[in-house]
């Protein structure tokens, strides 16, 4: 039996002005194997019935948000409306067309009439709180529900029927008579986020007055990722009243979003939560720093059922590296250090059936702020150049690079901890050494060599290009020792200088977060910032900061081959 009562029936469906309004009856959630059919039956007195014809008055039955419209002759008669395609569970919902004149009668109940269908839970209003729970009693021995499922409607934040379940609700209005909305009526909805302090399987949802394209109900994970999405069907009919009902489904649901189509106005009834005892809550501590120890338990979402764990596996976000548990699978509790964001996941069984479960776990960086990189700088001596040079680039020269740090035990780690991260590789400092050699060419630039034999006597304009004194190499060399930097710290915009700033500037950051299965390559990392370094480094030679400009060097050496100055 689903409701009873015909006065009540009359009274509630004649008033004229809710002509076309829907009148709940009852929700039920039924499972059926293929061939199963539903019927809707109008009990009564037949001299009650006698004078109804085809037309005569309408429910509506609605599965799938799709709409079948049966008779009041068609339910006297007890016609099925709907038949199973596929062994499968739908929820069927039952409404009353308002507006209509019923039969006066004292004697109206209304009959679901099921054949290879069971009923897994239902809502009987009109029949009182109290049947609803000897439905579930009755769906439990019948072998067709899901084992150890609980059901609870849900219509404001709040505790729940389900012990360890409540439900946040943002933004939230009370529109008093079970329903909920964004904000008082009636301008357009806002997006209303709905979180599940445990996971949930399942939720249905019935939404008001859905007039355009683009309300939807979307369903997410514990670590954000999409579990189910549905659309409600709007009736482009502003003005009309209609409803629409859907669900939701996966398993693991903690966060619902409900989004209003722009410009429209809707509210939300009759919430409906599924959990299932098979599901598994996972926890973890964090976030952690990098490096740190992050521990994650597992534990069955009903607390009178039993978890047994058959795998733990982590997976990084940004480039998938897969960690599977290979000691103690067994535990409910995995811990260990973490140094990539990812995803632990946990599965199982919950009374003997599967369940699975993930949690997104994430690391800080470690402040690194201030860590310099090792450094090793030398000079040659004597000076590697020519004697004679045949350039002005050969009068000096900076080799610039990063190598491996010494003391790698120092700094580079590998986890073995049985962990999330088990032999991963990581930075416990930084692991690039900024290298410079920078040699001024005292073989050339001496007094007597022939290099400074080659030069003037005096300072000259020969066809227009003004050549060095012999003097003016000697005073050549303070200013080749500031440019290519004989002496990194004395001289900061130098090559050497510049190429040791900003290998500092950037490789804290980029050693810090440098962390993944063993075996990766460092080479790459250290390339790169050699590479940027070095650009910058060799910049200088055109900009402000310490290059060699004819106002330093206002004049040109001779060389043996040649007399020009090229940088």
């Amino acid at each position: 039996m689903l409701a009873a009562s015909g006065p009540a029936f009359q009274i509630a469906a004649a008033p004229p002005d809710t002509a076309g309004a829907l009148l709940f009856l009852a929700r039920m959630r039924l499972t059926g194997i293929e061939g199963g059919t539903v019927a809707l039956r109008l009990e009564g007195l037949a001299s009650d019935y006698a004078s109804l014809n085809q037309s005569s008055g309408v429910v509506i039955a609605r599965i799938d948000s799709g709409d079948i419209r049966i008779s009041l002759r068609e339910a006297v008669a007890g016609v099925p409306f709907y038949r199973f395609s596929s062994n499968k569970q739908v929820v069927v919902d039952y409404y009353l067309v308002r507006g209509q004149q019923l039969p006066h009668t004292q004697h109206a109940q209304w009959v679901q009439d099921l054949a290879s269908v069971s009923i897994v839970n239902g809502d009987r209003p009109w029949l009182g709180i109290d049947q609803t729970a000897s439905i579930q009693t009755a769906s439990a021995t019948s072998g067709m529900s899901p084992a150890g499922t609980s059901t609870c409607d849900v219509s404001g934040p709040g505790p729940t029927c389900y012990s360890g379940l409540s439900v946040n609700i943002q933004p939230y209005y009370d529109n008093g008579n079970g329903s909920f909305e964004s904000g008082a009526c009636c301008g357009p909805s806002q997006t209303i986020d709905v979180g599940f302090s445990i996971p949930v399987e399942s939720v249905t949802l019935t939404i008001g007055d859905p007039d355009y394209a683009g309300n939807t109900m979307t369903a997410y994970a514990q670590d954000g990722s999409l579990v189910d999405q549905e659309s409600f069907i709007g009736d482009n009919s502003p003005g009309s009243l209609t409803f629409d009902t859907k669900t939701v489904a996966g398993g693991g649901i903690t966060t619902l979003q409900l989004t209003a189509a722009p410009n429209d106005y809707v509210y939300y009834l009759r919430m409906e939560v599924v959990v299932g005892s098979n599901l598994i809550t996972l926890t973890c501590t964090g976030p952690v720093t990098r490096a740190e120890v992050i521990s994650c338990t597992a534990a069955p979402t009903n607390p009178a059922s039993t978890l047994t764990v058959s795998n733990w596996s982590f997976t990084s976000s940004a480039s998938s590296f897969r960690v599977d548990r290979t000691a103690n699978v067994g535990s409910h509790t995995w811990s260990g250090m973490l140094v990539l964001d990812g995803s632990i996941a946990v599965s199982g069984a919950v009374d003997g059936q599967p369940a699975t479960t993930s949690a997104a776990v994430s690391v800080a960086p470690r402040d690194w702020t201030g860590k310099l990189a090792p450094k090793d700088h030398t000079v040659p001596s004597p000076s590697l150049l020519p004697a004679e040079p045949d350039s002005f680039a050969r009068l000096g020269w900076t080799h610039m690079s990063v190598e491996v740090a010494p003391n790698i035990t120092a700094w580079d780690k590998v986890i073995s901890d049985g962990g999330p991260n088990d032999q991963f590789e990581y930075m416990a400092d930084i692991g690039g050494l900024a290298k410079t050699t920078s040699d001024v060419n005292t073989n050339a630039l001496a007094l007597g060599s022939e290099f400074y034999n080659f030069q003037e006597k005096k300072q000259k304009t020969i066809s227009g290009v003004t050549y060095c004194a012999q003097a003016f190499v000697i005073q050549f060399i303070p200013l080749d020792q500031a440019h290519e930097g004989t002496a990194p710290d004395l001289y900061p915009n130098s090559h050497s200088g510049i190429f040791r700033r900003h290998v500092d500037s950037v490789a804290g950051p980029r050693f810090e977060r440098f962390a993944g299965p063993f075996g990766l390559a460092g080479d790459t990392l250290r390339e790169a910032i050699q590479q940027e370094a070095a650009a910058d480094s060799k910049a200088m030679d055109h900009d402000s900061r310490n290059n060699l400009t004819s106002v330093t060097v206002p004049c040109q050496f001779h060389y043996t081959i040649t007399s020009y100055i090229n940088g």
